[in-house]
């Protein structure tokens, strides 16, 4: 899963080319489908979700406060929204959390 998810991955809804996004870029309407679909796939492979937190929010978290390090220090509010658990967007927390306990 993590080769899948990981920035870039097949799986990643939010980025990848095969979806025509151009590399490098993000669409803004695949960030909650993208989430959901990570918590799903948790759900279904039987993992705890907490390790899909954990893995989508520690690089958002280093994206946010340590690759963009000027924000933070300047109380400039960054792109990158790591105000959910682990370092995730809360959006993306709820996305989640509701995707790994919807019974399908």
């Amino acid at each position: 899963m993590t080769g899948a998810f990981f920035q870039g991955g097949p799986q990643d809804l939010q980025r990848h080319p095969q979806w025509g996004s151009p590399k490098g870029s993000v669409v803004p309407a695949f960030v909650g489908s993208a989430s959901y679909h990570l918590g799903q796939v948790t759900r279904f492979a039987g993992l705890p979700v907490e390790w899909s937190e954990r893995s989508g929010g520690i690089p958002n978290w280093v994206n946010g406060r340590i690759l963009n390090p000027t924000a933070p220090r300047l109380d400039i509010k960054s792109k990158i929204d790591t105000s959910g658990p682990y370092g995730l967007s809360a959006q993306n927390y709820d996305n989640i959390v509701k995707a790994s306990l919807t019974r399908v």
